[in-house]
C-alpha cells in the first residue's frame, strides 16, 4: 500500500532487534522524537511508526509522538506487554488504553521451549487474563499477592529451578560456577541481579572464577566509567557498552570480547560480538563500558538467552521484574537465594507494581488537559492499535 514502516522503542537495543527481527529501520524513542524536531525526520499521512516495548514508554513521550503522528495524517502502532518492566517516568498510559479503546492480545507465547516453563509464565498473566475478561484493571489484597505468589514460588521449587543457599555470598558463589561449568556461548548465557550492587558482585565473581582458570590474561586496563567505578579488563573479558558511540558504532547494550590490551599505548582491542569487526579504544577516554556476564533485570527485557541465573532480592522482586526474568530464559532457568530472601519474595512474586495513570487513579481534573488526556482523545479520533 505504499507506506512508509519506522520502527522505535525506549531503548537503542530493544530497537536494533526490533530491525533486525521485523526488518523495518528503528531507533530509540528519544532518537526519533529529537530527528523529528530538528527536521531530520519528516512524516507523512504515509508513515506507519510500530512503538515496541510501549508500556514501558512514559506518558509525555508517547504524547509528542501521538502529535507528531497526527499532525503527519500517519497512523501510530503500540506493542508491547502492561505486564512487564513499567515506565521509569509518569506513564501507564499502555495499559489504560488496551481497556479503554480496545487491543489484539497475542495469545501463544512461543519464546520458551519446554511447555512446562510457557504454562509458569502463563501464572503470571492470572491478572491480565481476568482483567480481559472484566474490562477494568484488578487490585489485589496483601493476602492475594501472597498467595499468587507462593503458587508461582512453589511451581518453580517442584521443577527443580530455585536454590537455596545459607547466606547470598553462597548463592552468589553457586550461580558464577554454574554459569563457567554449562557449556552454552556466553553470548547465549546470563546472570540477572535486582541491583547495580549485586550486578557488579556478580560480575566481580564470574571475573574470579575466569582468571583461576586462566580465561583472563595478560595486561589489565583499569578504567573509569560513568555508572560503575573503576573497570578492571584483561584479554577473554565479556564487556558491556552502557551508552551509544556514535564513533564506535555501538549502542547501549553492544557486547564484545577484550582480545588484547596495550599498557604503553592505552589501547584496549575488542571484538563486537555477533559482528565480523575488531574496535580499538583508548582505556583514558572510554568510560561507558562495563563487564557484560551479570545485568539488571530491566536491561535485559527484550532478551532471549539459551539459559538464564536469577540472584533473588526481595526488595527489587516484583511481578513484573520476576516474569521479565523468567521468561528471558529460551532453555533453562534457575533462582538462587540466601534463605532468607527467597522466604521473603514468596509475596513479592505475586506483587502487582502496574504504574496507573492519572485517569484510572481517578486523580485527572477534567478542566486541565495533561499529556494523557491528549494520547486519549487523540487516539479515539484516530484510532489506535496495540
Amino acid at each position: 500500500q505504499g507506506r512508509e514502516v519506522l520502527g522505535a522503542a525506549v531503548g537503542w537495543a530493544a530497537a536494533t532487534k526490533l530491525q533486525e527481527e521485523a526488518g523495518i529501520p528503528s531507533r530509540s524513542l528519544a532518537a526519533m522524537l529529537g530527528e523529528i524536531e530538528r527536521g531530520d525526520l519528516t512524516l507523512s499521512a504515509r508513515s506507519v511508526i510500530i512503538l515496541d516495548e510501549a508500556g514501558m514508554v512514559g506518558t509525555r513521550h508517547l504524547a509528542s509522538l501521538q502529535k507528531a503522528v497526527d499532525q503527519a495524517g500517519g497512523k501510530l502502532v503500540l506493542v508491547g506487554d502492561e505486564m512487564q518492566l513499567q515506565s521509569i517516568d509518569a506513564g501507564g498510559m499502555f495499559g489504560t488504553l488496551s481497556r479503554t479503546e480496545g487491543h489484539a492480545t497475542l495469545t501463544e507465547s512461543r519464546r520458551q521451549r519446554d511447555a512446562s516453563d510457557r504454562n509458569t509464565a502463563r501464572m503470571f498473566y492470572r491478572d491480565a487474563d481476568e482483567e480481559e475478561r472484566c474490562g477494568k484493571r484488578q487490585v489485589l489484597t496483601q493476602g492475594q499477592a501472597k498467595e499468587r505468589g507462593g503458587a508461582i514460588l512453589e511451581r518453580l521449587m517442584q521443577r527443580g529451578q530455585v536454590h537455596a543457599h545459607e547466606t547470598r555470598p553462597e548463592a552468589i558463589a553457586a550461580i558464577t560456577q554454574a554459569y563457567r561449568a554449562h557449556p552454552a556461548a556466553e553470548a547465549d548465557k546470563l546472570i540477572l541481579a535486582g541491583t547495580r550492587t549485586d550486578t557488579r558482585a556478580l560480575n566481580e565473581a564470574v571475573r574470579a572464577v575466569k582468571r583461576d582458570a586462566s580465561e583472563l590474561t595478560g595486561p589489565e586496563a583499569r578504567i573509569a566509567t560513568e555508572s560503575d567505578g573503576v573497570v578492571t579488563l584483561q584479554a577473554g573479558d565479556r564487556i558491556r557498552w552502557t551508552k551509544r558511540d556514535k564513533a564506535l558504532g555501538v549502542i547501549n547494550g553492544t557486547h564484545g570480547r577484550v582480545e588484547a590490551i596495550d599498557p604503553e599505548r592505552h589501547t584496549v582491542r575488542i571484538r563486537a560480538e555477533g559482528e565480523n569487526r575488531v574496535l580499538t579504544l583508548d582505556s583514558r577516554a572510554q568510560n561507558n563500558l562495563t563487564h557484560g556476564y551479570a545485568s539488571t533485570v530491566h536491561r535485559a527485557q527484550g532478551q532471549d538467552k539459551e539459559v538464564v541465573w536469577q540472584l533473588a532480592h526481595p526488595g527489587m522482586a516484583d511481578q513484573q521484574s520476576s516474569l521479565v526474568g523468567f521468561t528471558r530464559a529460551v532453555g533453562h532457568y534457575e533462582l538462587h537465594g540466601a534463605d532468607l530472601d527467597l522466604e521473603r519474595i514468596e509475596m513479592r512474586l505475586g506483587l502487582d507494581r502496574r504504574v496507573w495513570s492519572a485517569r484510572e487513579a481517578g486523580i485527572v481534573e477534567p478542566w486541565s488537559p495533561t499529556p494523557e488526556q491528549q494520547v486519549l482523545s487523540r487516539a479515539r479520533e484516530r484510532g489506535m492499535e496495540r
